[in-house]
């Protein structure tokens, strides 16, 4: 047993043939913002193999009261680079690609193309519908995460025996978590439940225990939470 993955391996849903598939994973991270933080850090440390980061945006002063990979030393710095950078230094096993473009049509199949899983930490809906395009295109699942305000949410698309699409989730091609204020924390939470998702996923945890068809919610002003199935 790696000393490094041993508490991660004595679940018995994971073990070592889990940990395994994990090492072999390639993941495309979508957004180095407030979800993508807490994602590439706990899939960095869960010893997810290959990780490729794309973004194109630079640290900002108001980043860091959610964005938790940077410090005041990295504004005006690509996060792409700075998180590649961070990650490496947490765990040297894993191979991280950053990528300093921004996801469009016209590029997404040849920066998404060849993983396992994509993940969504995005803030705005043309990109989630460029994800969803090609995901559908090429056959790969999609983890889905949004926050806004108090609320954040999170789905596994494309993915099971019955596929869901992003547009099973709009009403009216809004999104559902259009607020642009946000509590810091909740980037954690909802990152996190994100990158849980994935280590199922990806380790080959039963459909039935993964957010296929499902959407998971919650509120931490309230501090309600709850799945729905669509």
């Amino acid at each position: 047993m790696n000393e490094r993955y041993e508490r991660q391996e004595m679940l018995p849903e994971i073990g070592k043939e889990g940990q395994q598939k994990l090492r072999n994973a390639r993941i495309a991270v979508i957004g180095a913002g407030g979800l993508g933080c807490p994602v590439l850090l706990y899939l960095t440390a869960a010893g997810v193999g290959h990780i490729t980061i794309i973004d194109d945006d630079a640290v900002s002063l108001h980043n860091l009261q959610r964005q938790i990979l940077y410090t005041e030393e990295d504004i005006y710095k690509p996060k792409a680079e700075v998180a590649a950078g961070r990650l490496s230094a947490l765990n040297n096993e894993v191979e991280v690609h950053p990528v300093c473009e921004r996801l469009c049509e016209a590029n997404a199949s040849r920066l998404i193309g060849r993983v396992d899983l994509i993940i969504d930490c995005t803030d705005n809906l043309p990109a989630r519908k460029v994800i969803d395009a090609c995901a559908a295109r090429i056959g790969v699942p999609w983890l889905y995460g949004s926050i806004g305000g108090w609320q954040g949410q999170c789905s596994l698309m494309n993915c099971g025996a019955e596929p869901k699409r992003y547009a099973d989730l709009l009403l009216d091609e809004e999104p559902l978590m259009p607020a642009p204020a946000v509590l810091g924390a909740l980037s954690g939470m909802v990152g996190s439940v994100q990158a849980a998702e994935a280590v199922k996923y990806l380790a080959g945890l039963s459909e039935e225990q993964l957010l296929t068809g499902k959407l998971w919610w919650m509120d931490l002003k309230t501090l309600r939470s709850g799945i729905f199935r669509f």
